[in-house]
């Protein structure tokens, strides 16, 4: 949703209007989070283009068409919410922390202030769970006000957030974890990728998003030395982002590339890959990636197997 669009139904939708403070400011907090992307060039850039964009990112925002660019950084995002509610009349500040990163805060009409850091909230937010980062208890900043654990349900109930029950999907994560707990890899992957639920969840992210989702379900779900098993590898599919994730493990190997028309990760043999390549499928963004030399590997191992044999 467009800044100005937001900006106009907050004034004049009662969907807005008949809000109470937080529960409006959190709701444009979730309209925003919905639709944005931490940008895959930036995260897996080299430190020039990190650097450029990080510096492009921390010019002051001073049109409501200038905060309607969807691919983000922290700090783009914290312009983007530093405007929003400034333009609705609060003290929003962009504050940073000790490594680059940024976040907001902002003073209610009681004089209390609140720390939002939606950067961090975009991949609970865009997979429909709890919120983290917004009005919460920071360590390194105990000042804010922290909004009470009730009260931050009661808000996400009256905005209809995830849903009009107000049910959030971090249960179904449990029930989904619980369920492949004791399966050996190939099983718990294969399982874990056609799970609905997770499917149901994740099919609406944005690509940084998803990324981060299924790094953090591999890295909690599968023990021991699964990185050297399990590989998650980002890749261009001509001007958009996919990814693949690679298992190796014993005899068992098997890729499984995530399909935006199917919106799930979907099986592919190694050997069918190369004919993705050929239609703009790019292994890797930078190609230098972890698991890219591997895969390219595999998949050449394989068509040498296919060869025929001569007589």
């Amino acid at each position: 949703m467009k800044i100005k669009e937001l900006l106009k139904r907050i004034n004049e939708d009662p969907e807005y209007t008949s809000l109470d403070e937080l529960s409006m400011i959190k709701k444009a907090y979730i309209e925003i989070g919905l639709n944005r992307t931490f940008s895959p060039v930036y995260y897996f850039g080299n430190t020039k283009a990190q650097q450029k964009i990080y510096s492009l990112s921390r010019k002051k925002i001073k049109t409501a068409d200038k905060a309607d660019e969807r691919t983000i950084i922290c700090y783009s995002l914290a312009r983007q919410c530093q405007f929003l509610f400034t333009e609705l009349g609060y003290e929003c500040k962009v504050e940073h922390t000790g490594d680059d990163h940024v976040f907001n805060s902002l003073r209610l009409h009681s004089g209390r202030s609140i720390k939002l850091d939606l950067q961090k909230d975009l991949e609970y937010i865009q997979t429909g769970r709890k919120t983290r980062f917004f009005g919460e208890f920071d360590s390194d900043a105990p000042w804010f006000y922290v909004i009470p654990e009730d009260i931050q349900k009661q808000i996400d109930r009256n905005i209809g957030y995830p849903n009009k029950d107000g049910k959030y999907n971090d249960d179904k994560i449990v029930e989904v974890e619980e369920r492949i707990a004791d399966m050996v890899i190939p099983d718990k992957m294969e399982k874990l990728l056609s799970n609905p639920d997770i499917i149901g969840m994740t099919k609406d992210t944005q690509f940084m998003q998803k990324y981060a989702f299924f790094y953090k379900m591999i890295d909690k779900n599968f023990e021991g030395n699964m990185w050297q098993k399990v590989f998650l590898i980002p890749c261009k599919m001509k001007d958009d982002y996919t990814s693949i994730i690679y298992v190796k493990d014993k005899s068992y190997k098997q890729a499984f590339i995530y399909s935006e028309k199917n919106k799930r990760y979907m099986k592919v043999a190694l050997e069918k890959i190369p004919e993705l390549e050929e239609q703009g499928l790019k292994i890797g963004i930078q190609g230098k990636e972890f698991g890219v030399k591997l895969l390219k590997s595999e998949i050449k191992g394989r068509l040498k197997e296919l060869e025929p044999t001569g007589r």
